[in-house]
């Protein structure tokens, strides 16, 4: 095999999966696993007010099998996205009445998406309260 040897090794999206399942990558343990995917689809990108965050379902495919898993976007990934507003943020700019406000809220909740969408490469995955999530995108 060889490799760079830097950072951690790739796992494949189905091992990371398994491996959740199995009661690994609990929240608490902090521990994280990089699996090398392509982004196939944003399923769900909307504000739930129980929350008062942005829930984010991405369907990461697997290069090397074809098989594909649905996994969170995590809240401090996600904010990021957002350039650093928080979900309650942001719904409250899109519902503004604030014309220039609206028209910025939907650029940035856009230009997150398409960073979603666009997404190739390592991503690093990790457990979360809503099961396994994205915690950093490919660069």
């Amino acid at each position: 095999g060889g490799g760079g040897g830097q950072g951690s090794a790739c796992v494949l999206l189905c091992e990371a999966v398994s491996s959740h399942a199995a009661g690994g990558l609990r929240p608490e343990s902090g521990e994280r696993l990089f699996v090398e995917a392509v982004s196939q689809k944003l399923e769900t990108f909307e504000y739930r007010p129980e929350t008062q965050c942005f829930l984010a379902l991405l369907r990461l495919g697997c290069p090397q099998s074809g098989a594909s898993s649905t996994v969170a976007v995590e809240e401090g990934l996600l904010a990021r996205l957002l350039s650093g507003r928080s979900g309650a943020q942001l719904a409250e700019a899109l519902r503004s009445q604030d014309k220039s406000a609206r028209k910025e809220a939907k650029m940035v909740a856009k230009s997150a998406q398409a960073r979603l969408t666009s997404a190739r490469g390592v991503f690093e995955l990790g457990g979360t309260r809503q099961g396994l999530a994205v915690f950093e995108l490919p660069q």
